[in-house]
C-alpha cells in the first residue's frame, strides 16, 4: 500500500507541474500578444504623426481612367469627402460610393499608396446620352448620362463628342423622371432629335414627322404614345404638329398651303 500511495503521489505531482507549466505558457503568450498589440497600436499612432503618410496637397490624389471629366473635378470632390488626411484612416469604400453618386461615374475604385503617399482614384465614366438645355439659362447646356447626372462644362476635358439628342427646358425636378423616360425612348423605333420640356404640361418631341405634342409626361402613357407614333408612317408632308395626348386617337394638324385661296366670305 505504501508503494502504491507513493506512485500516486508522484503522478499527481507530475500532473500538477504540467498544469503549472501550461498556465505559465498561456500567461506568457497572453503577455506577448498584449505587448504586440500595444506595440502595433503605438506604431500606428506614431505613424499617424508622420507627415509622409498624410495627404498634404490635392496633387497627391491621382486620377486614372477619365475621358470626359477633368482631373480637377474628380480631385475636388474626392478631397471634399476625405475626412482624414491620414492614408490608413481613409474610408476608401465610402469615397468610391460618393464619387459614383455625385458624378456621372459608373464605377470608382479608390486605393492607397504609402510610398510615395498618394490616393489613386480609378474611374469608369458613364457615356453622355443627351445634352440638357436648362430652362432659365439655355447657354449653360451640359451633357447628361442615362441617370440624369450632368457633366459640368467646367469639368469637361473634351474627351468625346456631345450626343445629338437635346432636352430643352431640363429642370432638376425632371432628373428623377429622366432615367425611365430615356430607357423607354432608347427602346423605341421612333427617331427623336429633341425633347422640348419647357412646358411641364406638354412634352413635345421633335421627330422626322414633325412636332409631336404629348401633354404631361406619364411613364405608362409615354410608351403607348411612342408605339402609336411608330405606326404613323404615311402622313402629309405639310404637318404642323401631331397631337398624341390620347394615343388611341391621334390628331394630325396640317399646315395651310401658301397657294390656297383665302376662305370665301360669301356673295356680295
Amino acid at each position: 500500500m505504501t508503494a502504491v500511495g507513493s506512485t500516486s503521489a508522484k503522478a499527481i505531482a507530475r500532473r500538477r507541474q504540467r498544469l503549472q507549466r501550461r498556465r505559465r505558457r498561456k500567461t506568457l503568450q497572453a503577455l506577448w500578444r498584449s505587448l504586440l498589440l500595444g506595440g502595433l497600436t503605438g506604431a500606428l499612432a506614431w505613424s499617424a504623426t508622420l507627415p509622409q503618410w498624410h495627404l498634404r496637397q490635392p496633387s497627391q490624389i491621382h486620377i486614372r481612367g477619365n475621358q470626359r471629366l477633368s482631373d480637377a473635378a474628380i480631385r475636388r470632390l474626392a478631397a471634399a469627402h476625405t475626412e482624414s488626411s491620414f492614408l490608413l484612416g481613409m474610408e476608401v469604400r465610402t469615397l468610391s460610393e460618393r464619387l459614383e453618386a455625385q458624378l456621372p461615374i459608373a464605377e470608382a475604385t479608390v486605393s492607397r499608396q504609402l510610398l510615395p503617399p498618394r490616393l489613386i482614384v480609378t474611374v469608369a465614366e458613364r457615356d453622355p446620352v443627351a445634352v440638357a438645355v436648362p430652362a432659365q439659362q439655355p447657354q449653360a447646356a451640359v451633357p447628361i448620362d442615362a441617370r440624369g447626372r450632368a457633366f459640368p462644362a467646367s469639368s469637361d476635358r473634351g474627351g468625346g463628342e456631345h450626343p445629338e439628342l437635346k432636352v430643352l427646358g431640363f429642370r432638376d425636378r425632371y432628373r428623377s423622371q429622366w432615367p425611365q423616360l430615356y430607357r423607354t425612348l432608347a427602346r423605341s423605333r421612333v427617331e427623336v432629335s429633341a425633347l422640348d420640356w419647357r412646358q411641364p404640361g406638354n412634352l413635345i418631341l421633335k421627330t422626322a414627322l414633325g412636332e409631336v405634342h404629348l401633354g404631361p409626361y406619364r411613364p405608362q402613357r409615354f410608351r403607348a404614345q411612342l408605339a402609336a407614333l411608330a405606326r404613323l408612317q404615311a402622313l402629309p408632308e405639310r404637318i404642323d404638329y401631331i397631337d398624341l395626348q390620347v394615343p388611341e386617337a391621334p390628331t394630325v394638324r396640317v399646315r395651310a398651303s401658301a397657294n390656297a385661296p383665302p376662305p370665301s366670305s360669301g356673295p356680295n
